[in-house]
């Protein structure tokens, strides 16, 4: 048998929920959190996802002003995906300076490198793979640029390896970058590019 439950008055309950209320408006409000995800720390500046048809080249240029000296750096999160019949390779610029010669890259262990502005590895994204390379990126005293990444194969070999590239001559500043895919078109839809300043 169920037992009975005295019955509350409903002025009483109304005049709870009121005074709740009252309660929760005249408390101090907190402000909005810069926004952040768990693969950046500091502030979110730049988030571009190619939704139409693939592109060669994404630039930070007349989307998002950088400044590396006043924001201390960035971190980043690249996810491409390479809808082509073969192979691409994604290059990495810094300040429009587009000339493969004046950077160098390299994988943690010193067993792949060159002179050139290859982000990762020369292995590159085979046809029909997504890549995530993330990683940060930051202007020394002396003025040179360096990005310090991993970059992890998510579909189907699984592979992972870090790797260095940087731009082998000092600069004042940091202002620009640009990813560009070694082949027309390499970089498909539903690829992701995220940039956080560092402060």
């Amino acid at each position: 048998m169920i037992p009975l439950i005295d019955k509350l008055d409903i002025n009483t309950i109304n005049d709870t929920i009121t005074s709740i209320n009252n309660a929760l408006s005249s408390a101090p409000q907190q402000s909005t959190p810069a926004p952040v995800s768990s693969a950046g720390s500091g502030l979110l500046i730049w988030d571009k996802l190619i939704n139409g048809n693939a592109v060669t080249a994404v630039t930070t240029n007349g989307e998002v002003t950088l400044d590396a000296n006043t924001h201390g750096g960035y971190e980043f999160e690249f996810i491409i995906y390479n809808p082509t019949g073969g192979l691409i390779v994604p290059r990495l610029y810094y300040n429009n300076d587009t000339t493969n010669t004046n950077y160098d890259f390299t994988d943690a262990a010193g067993a792949v490198w060159g002179n050139d502005a290859i982000l990762g590895v020369t292995a590159g994204v085979p046809t029909g793979e997504e890549h995530v390379i993330r990683g940060t990126i930051h202007i020394s005293p002396r003025g040179y640029v360096s990005a310090i990444h991993e970059r992890i194969s998510q579909h189907p070999t699984h592979e992972a390896n870090n790797g260095v590239h940087h731009k082998n001559a000092a600069v004042t500043n940091l202002t620009r970058i640009d990813v560009v895919s070694s082949v027309a078109n390499g970089i498909g839809r539903k690829s992701r590019f995220r940039l956080w300043r560092r402060k």
